[in-house]
């Protein structure tokens, strides 16, 4: 029987959160019955502080960066993005050639970052008759600018003619952009809802979260997460100035937040003993035990976590580039599950307010939406490897006779 073989891309522009989807991907895949061999292909070098699950490798391509505009450059090497796109997709091209996948799990971005995977895309499917799935968040932006871009980038006429499936990583309870983003009817019979994707939980404690554990003790803490923090500094600094004095609070400002940036935020947590900077954490599950508040940027992957570890958190979205954190924060607001303050009205007076008197958690409203993606992924992954299923009828009609 051959071990089947799973890839899953993530172009990476704005933080770890199409990485950290695939890596949680990969956890529960290679947690499966399945035990695939599985190789994760992104572009930010930062995966290097994640742990890879054991069964799994991946590859980190050249890094490419998305301004505030939308426009991508060149990250770090000095070339025009032409080169470095050309660059990224040879690579691709041989990695995929040779691992050969059966499976291909693509984030986001339906021919991959300015089209450097519709190459290799089309080969695999061709030569190698690789399965091939779009997997998409549950929001993208307001409609009518996903629908511009999906327009200009030929993403619907991708998913016809590039994908077995589309599976949208959310519950169509909260958001369906099927109907939203005007799906064909082609591509809306291969759409598949998995439900909200939450990381199994890990109650590791990894070093550098033992001296904050330990500074801590028994009190609970205020907490504030702003993503890969690139963009996250004005959160931080409103929540440092608004905590409490008599509270402990600890910011994680992430590995992306400019240096100077992290200096500004270490200066105004210097002044008070009951506060902490903490610049990056792979598992922060042991924190969000302890964490009686939490402050958080609207990423995907932020608020799944946070969702399903019991909290009712208090959501600063970011809106540009894209309103996505926006639109999202908003919806999940109606189901009682997040607080919402837009970032115009951000201010540490705000931040003092909600976490004196936070709402308290209603676990019934979490039971209305689906977070069993990771379930529901394995599931689908079974179905597209008949090489899998025909090997597993081969055993159960040879055990019968």
């Amino acid at each position: 029987m051959e071990t089947p073989r799973i890839a899953l891309y993530a172009h990476d522009t704005m933080g770890l959160g199409h990485t950290r989807r695939n890596l949680a991907i990969a956890e529960a895949l290679l947690a499966s019955p399945l035990r695939p061999e599985v190789l994760l292909l992104g572009g930010a070098r930062e995966t290097g502080q994640l742990a890879a699950p054991l069964g799994a490798d991946s590859i980190i391509l050249p890094a490419i960066h998305k301004d505030h505009t939308g426009r991508y450059a060149s990250r770090s090497l000095p070339v025009s993005i032409e080169r470095l796109i050309a660059l990224r997709s040879a690579t691709l091209r041989a990695a995929l050639g040779t691992f050969q996948p059966h499976l291909l799990i693509v984030d986001q971005v339906a021919r991959g970052a300015l089209g450097e995977l519709e190459p290799v895309l089309t080969e695999l499917r061709h030569a190698h008759g690789t399965r091939t799935v779009l997997g998409l968040r549950d929001v993208q932006d307001a409609p009518s600018v996903v629908r511009r871009e999906w327009a200009r980038a030929r993403t619907v006429e991708a998913m016809c003619e590039l994908y077995d499936e589309v599976w949208i990583y959310g519950d169509r309870a909260c958001f369906d952009p099927v109907s939203a983003y005007g799906l064909t009817p082609e591509v809306s019979h291969k759409v598949q809802f998995t439900g909200y994707i939450a990381r199994h939980r890990s109650d590791t404690v990894v070093a550098a979260l033992e001296p904050v554990l330990s500074w801590l003790g028994t009190e609970p803490c205020a907490l504030c997460l702003v993503g890969g923090g690139q963009d996250g500094v004005q959160l931080a600094s409103a929540f440092l100035r608004g905590v409490a004095e008599d509270h402990k609070g600890i910011v994680v400002t992430g590995p992306f937040m400019p240096r100077e940036k992290r200096t500004h935020l270490l200066a105004l947590a210097s002044d008070r003993r009951r506060l902490r900077v903490i610049e990056f954490l792979p598992e922060l599950a042991p924190l969000l035990d302890r964490a009686s508040q939490v402050v958080a940027m609207g990423g995907y992957n932020t608020v799944c976590e946070l969702l399903s570890s019991g909290h009712r958190p208090l959501i600063v979205p970011r809106v540009k580039p894209r309103r996505e954190q926006w639109l999202r924060a908003r919806r999940l607001q109606r189901f009682g599950l997040v607080d919402v303050l837009s970032p115009m009205r951000l201010d540490p007076e705000a931040i003092c307010s909600w976490l004196e008197s936070p709402p308290p958690v209603n676990p019934a409203a979490l039971g209305e939406l689906d977070f069993g993606g990771l379930d529901r992924i394995v599931e689908l992954c079974t179905e597209l490897l008949p090489l899998r299923q025909s090997a597993q009828v081969g055993r159960m009609q040879h055990a019968c006779v």
